[in-house]
């Protein structure tokens, strides 16, 4: 769903503070720089941004740097309400599908995901969990 001024301005907020962060990523292989923004259910912010390697297999995406900054200070029992993901080089940015299955268990059946929309104006607005609707799970679930 993609949506102008229907949103909170909230929204708009947590992706101005990612797109902030862009100048923090290190992506000299691919020039792709990438941030997100978590918001967990309590409040708190973490920010993470990709960091390349040149072997690429090492590299960190910033939605997975920004997962190790929540669980680092908060602990696993952290859950994010909100993600917001930006690049400077593709609107709208989704996350990979390492990604997806690393921050899964850290959603809630009401965590939604923000991108710029294709216009760069607008914001898509995503329920994780459609995100993934198949995860991994130990149980086979």
């Amino acid at each position: 769903m993609s949506l102008n001024e229907e949103q909170p301005a909230e929204y708009r907020e947590l992706l101005a503070r990612a797109a902030e962060g862009l100048s923090r990523a290190y992506a000299p292989h691919s020039g792709f720089p990438v941030a997100a923004v978590i918001l967990t259910t309590d409040g708190r912010e973490f920010l993470g941004v990709n960091i390349e390697n040149a072997s690429y297999g090492l590299s960190l995406c910033a939605e997975r740097a920004a997962l190790a900054n929540m669980v680092a200070s908060l602990g696993p029992s952290a859950r994010i309400a909100l993600l917001a993901l930006v690049s400077e080089k593709s609107n709208p940015c989704y996350p990979c599908g390492a990604c997806r299955e690393m921050l899964y268990p850290f959603t809630t059946d009401n965590t939604q995901l923000l991108l710029k929309a294709e216009d760069g104006e607008g914001i898509v607005v995503l329920r994780f969990r459609d995100m993934l609707p198949h995860p991994f799970s130990e149980e086979g679930k």
